[in-house]
């Protein structure tokens, strides 16, 4: 086998297994995205927020974290959703946060829901 035949068919196998990862992650599509909330004035504790989580069927793994109690917390929420559009649920998340007592200051999502960019899309208000 000649050296030109051998980068062939590297060459070939290269291209083959970047078209099945391709091919997979668009068959099989999950995005994440992290909330981050900073609040005035906030519930006791997240027990509540992380009640409504478990109950949403639109996402999964979701994880509540807090830092700080008082003025200018900021809860950060983390999901995965099994499609492209994990930043566009922030927006429901943030009515329910609303609901729950939670006053909000501002809040930013970053998430990697388009599946060509390695990198995440933040909103903030």
């Amino acid at each position: 086998m000649t050296p030109g035949r051998i980068i062939s068919i590297i060459g070939l196998v290269f291209v083959l297994a970047i078209v099945a990862v391709g091919g997979y992650s668009l068959a099989n599509p999950t995005s994440t995205a992290q909330v981050k909330i900073t609040v005035k004035q906030a519930p006791a504790d997240d027990a509540s927020l992380k009640q409504w989580l478990s109950t949403q069927s639109e996402i999964s793994n979701p994880i509540v974290t807090r830092s700080g109690n008082g003025t200018d917390s900021v809860v950060v929420v983390e999901y995965t959703t099994p499609n492209y559009h994990a930043g566009d649920y922030s927006i429901k998340l943030i009515e329910q946060c609303k609901q729950l007592g939670y006053a909000l200051v501002s809040y930013s999502c970053i998430s990697n829901g388009n599946p060509f960019r390695e990198y995440g899309t933040e909103w903030r208000k």
